[in-house]
C-alpha cells in the first residue's frame, strides 16, 4: 500500500461507520481452545498487548459494503482488507498511546451526536430507511450492531484527534520542496475542477462593552468570592452558586487542558499555580476569574475556575452601534480600514478573525446568516454595514469590506500551494509519528 493512499484512508476515519470493536488484550482475549491446537478466532494482527482479529477487520468492511462505498469484487476486495487492517493497525498504536494521558478522553455526548449524524447522513445517501435497512440484511449486521460498531469507531476517532492534534503541535518541522508541491498540483489538476467566485473580506465585529462601573462592580464580587474560597468554603459549591459560566452547573471543572486550549491572561494564571492552590482574580475579555488548580502535570492543568461577567446595559449598546457608525462612515469616506481595525482593536471581538475568504456560490455555507443579506452581491471596494450579529448572549454590530474579488476560473498552481504544501506536511508529520510508535511497540501483521 502507498503511503498516500494509506494517508487519504485513515484521514478519511471520520467520514465512515465502520469500526471495528474495542482493541482486545491479549490476556483477555477469550481464545478458546475446543480441541487441543484448535483456536476459534484468527488473530490478523498484533500491537503490542492487543490484537486485531478477522471478525474485527471484517466487521468493519461489511459496514462499508452496506453503505455501498466499496465494490464487490475480490481483488478489489482483498486490497482493501489489508489497507484496512493497517488502518486499525495505526488506531490501536494510539489508543495505546493515549493511555497513558488522561486529558484524552473523549466526550460521550459528542460521541452520540455523531453518530447520530453519520446514522442520518447514511440513511439518506442509501435512499431511506428500507433501503438501509436491506442493505445491512444482506451483509448480515443489524441497525444495532451497526451502531455499536459505528460508536466505538467514532470513540476511536475523537482520541485519534485528540492525540494527532497534541502530537502535532510539537511535531518537528519537515521540508517540502516546491517540486514535491508542483508534483501533486500536476497528479490533481483533473480532480480540481473550476475555482468559483471567491470574495475575500476584512471586518470588525464590536461588542457591547461594560462600563468602567460594571467592571469594578463584577471585581469586587470576585474579590468577595475568592475570599470565602480561602476561608474554607466549597470552591465547587460557589462556582454553583455565583459562577457566570457555562461550566457554573459543574460546579466550575475545566478538566485537564494545555496551552493555547484558553486565553492567554486565564492560562498565563494557571499554569502558575501549584495543586490546590486558588489564583489571584484575573481579568479577561470575558470578566473577572478565579481559578483552582486542582492537579498538575508537565504542560497540562486540571482546574476548576468561577466568572464574574461585569453586567451590561443599554448604554453599553448604544456606544457599540455608535462606534460601528463611526468605522463606517470613515471607512466611506477613504480611510484605510486597517488602520481602522487597529485604532478600535481594544473594542472588537477577539475571537472573530478579522479576515476570511468564501467561495461566493456558497455564502450561506460560509458566512453566518447575519451575513447573508447584507453580504448578497456585495463587490470589491464595498463597505457593507453596520449590521446586528448575535455573539454569545449580546447583539454585536458587524462593517465589512470587500478586499478582493476573483472570477470563476482554473485553480492556479500559486492558489494551492499553500494547501498542498500544508497536507503534505502534515502528512511527514503523521507518518514519522506512526514511525516512532512502531519503532517502540511490537507489531505483527499476518493477514
Amino acid at each position: 500500500m502507498t503511503r498516500s493512499v494509506r494517508f487519504l484512508l485513515f484521514a478519511a476515519l471520520p467520514l465512515v461507520a465502520g469500526a471495528a470493536a474495542s482493541p482486545r488484550p491479549l490476556a483477555a482475549q477469550g481464545l478458546v481452545h475446543t480441541d487441543p491446537g484448535e483456536v476459534v478466532e484468527r488473530i490478523v494482527a498484533v500491537v503490542g498487548d492487543s490484537v486485531v482479529t478477522l471478525t474485527e477487520l471484517q466487521e468493519y468492511v461489511l459496514t462499508l459494503r452496506a453503505q455501498g462505498q466499496i465494490p464487490n469484487d475480490p481483488a478489489a476486495m482483498a486490497e482493501i482488507e489489508e489497507q484496512t487492517l493497517e488502518v486499525l493497525v495505526d488506531q490501536l498504536l494510539i489508543l495505546q498511546a493515549a493511555r497513558r494521558d488522561s486529558a484524552l478522553i473523549p466526550e460521550e455526548a459528542e460521541i452520540t451526536s455523531r453518530v447520530n449524524q453519520l446514522l442520518e447522513q447514511t440513511i439518506q445517501r442509501m435512499g431511506g430507511s428500507a433501503a438501509f435497512l436491506r442493505a445491512l440484511q444482506q451483509e448480515g449486521i443489524t441497525q444495532g450492531e451497526y451502531r455499536d460498531i459505528m460508536t466505538q469507531q467514532i470513540r476511536r476517532e475523537q482520541i485519534r484527534q485528540l492525540f494527532m492534534a497534541v502530537r502535532l503541535r510539537t511535531a518537528a518541522s519537515v521540508v517540502i520542496t516546491e517540486a514535491e508541491v508542483r508534483q501533486v498540483f500536476e497528479a490533481r489538476r483533473g480532480e480540481l475542477g473550476q475555482r468559483p467566485e471567491m470574495v475575500t473580506i476584512r471586518q470588525t465585529v464590536i461588542s457591547p462593552a461594560a462600563s468602567d462601573s460594571a467592571w469594578a462592580t463584577a471585581e469586587a464580587t470576585i474579590d468577595s468570592v475568592l475570599a470565602r474560597a480561602r476561608a474554607g468554603e466549597d470552591f465547587a459549591e460557589l462556582a454553583r452558586e455565583h459562577s457566570h459560566d457555562a461550566s457554573a452547573s459543574a460546579g466550575g471543572d475545566l478538566g485537564w487542558f494545555r496551552r493555547g486550549q484558553m486565553v492567554r491572561e486565564f492560562e498565563d494564571a494557571a499554569f502558575r499555580l501549584i495543586a490546590g492552590q486558588i489564583s489571584e482574580p484575573v481579568r479577561t475579555q470575558f470578566g473577572w476569574h478565579v481559578i483552582k488548580a486542582e492537579r498538575v502535570r508537565p504542560g497540562e492543568v486540571n482546574a476548576h475556575h468561577i466568572l464574574i461577567h461585569p453586567e451590561l446595559d443599554t448604554t453599553g449598546d448604544e456606544r457599540t452601534r455608535t462606534t460601528a457608525d463611526e468605522i463606517a462612515r470613515r471607512a466611506r469616506a477613504g480611510e484605510e480600514f486597517g488602520v481602522l481595525l487597529d485604532e478600535f482593536r481594544g473594542q472588537l471581538d477577539a475571537e472573530i478573525p478579522d479576515s476570511t475568504a468564501f467561495p461566493r456560490p456558497r455564502l450561506a455555507e460560509a458566512l453566518p446568516p447575519a451575513y447573508q443579506q447584507p453580504m448578497a452581491g456585495a463587490a470589491e471596494g464595498d463597505i457593507v454595514g453596520p449590521f446586528p450579529f448575535p455573539v454569545r448572549d449580546r447583539t454585536a454590530w458587524v462593517v465589512v469590506e470587500v478586499t478582493d474579488v476573483q472570477p470563476a476560473g482554473e485553480y492556479t498552481f500559486e492558489e494551492m500551494r499553500g494547501p498542498i504544501e500544508a497536507q503534505l506536511t502534515e502528512q511527514r508529520q503523521i507518518e514519522r509519528i506512526f514511525q516512532e510508535l512502531r519503532e517502540r511497540t511490537y507489531v505483527d501483521i499476518r493477514l
